[in-house]
């Protein structure tokens, strides 16, 4: 039995500055559906290119237009804009001397008469037409659908953002903590209670694998003290610990100074300093002496 297909759903929510909402669907093997308020649409990428089908979708922040024509693949003729092309014909002919002033004249008021009701079907019809141009229909504009413009211009670049914040959580909780240095701290502690505090309004689900907000692990992490919590090691590692915005919002909880380095599961590491309850990221350099 072949294996199923993987399938992404996302919910665009509507901004209320008209930009519509949609509920999208995007399978692996690059079919996508939506239903929206710009109306519902469904293609079938056989080929994308990419390795992840859902950093294709990325390009129509850019490309609007590729998606809408694909989505939208149906043109209708734009009477308006066609009209248009011709009066602009007779302006260039007249500012030629290519047409003489009677005859641009009877140009513009046959143009004028179906123009006035975007009727380019009839215009196309009238024998009189021909008269003036042997070939009018060279001359129609044809264009999208206005609903899958507006869908392409304005709810993709908002599915390609949720795409980007999805792929980039994945490859956070991809990669855990190894393991935290304290390389320099004054006064870093934190008063017991406001410690049992943070740990039981966060909750145990939320929390690394191993972390230093647990009673488990106090004895061999820090030391009490007159009511307080005196951090000898900072233990935030095993699954769950890749949420660094977490760990940060807890450390700002305590007081002191601390220069500190997480180590990631990949090797790389990140340095961060506390002060007066505020926590800034910095390089990191390894150097002997």
């Amino acid at each position: 039995m072949a294996n199923p297909l993987k399938v992404w759903q996302y919910h665009v929510a509507s901004t209320g500055l008209g930009e519509g909402w949609a509920e999208i669907l995007i399978r692996e093997d690059g079919f996508f559906a939506a239903v929206s308020d710009f109306g519902n649409y469904a293609f079938w990428w056989r080929s994308t290119g990419t390795k992840d089908v859902r950093e294709f979708f990325l390009r129509s922040e850019r490309d609007w237009d590729y998606f809408a024509r694909k989505l939208g693949p149906e043109e209708h003729v734009d009477a308006r804009a066609s009209f248009e092309s011709l009066f602009e014909e007779v302006l260039k002919e007249r500012s030629k001397k290519e047409l003489t002033k009677e005859d641009a004249r009877d140009r513009y008021d046959h143009l004028k008469y179906y123009a006035s009701d975007d009727d380019w079907e009839g215009f196309l019809r009238d024998a009189e037409t021909f008269q003036y141009w042997a070939e009018p229909w060279y001359y129609t504009v044809s264009s999208l659908d206005s609903d899958v413009i507006n869908f392409a211009k304005r709810t993709m670049p908002r599915l390609a953002a949720l795409i980007t914040a999805e792929i980039e959580k994945e490859k956070r909780m991809s990669n855990n903590v190894d393991h935290i240095e304290v390389l320099h701290s004054e006064g870093f502690s934190i008063a017991h209670d406001k410690w049992e505090h943070l740990g039981r309004e966060i909750g145990d689900d939320a929390l690394a694998e191993i972390n230093f907000l647990e009673s488990r692990w106090l004895d061999q992490c820090a030391t009490l003290q007159e009511g307080r919590i005196l951090i000898r090691e900072l233990w935030w590692s095993g699954e769950g610990s890749y949420d660094v915005d977490l760990f940060k919002e807890i450390l700002t909880q305590f007081d002191g100074t601390a220069d500190i380095v997480l180590t990631w599961e990949n090797g790389e590491r990140t340095g961060y300093r506390l002060k007066d309850h505020e926590l800034t990221e910095h390089i990191v350099r390894l150097s002997l002496e």
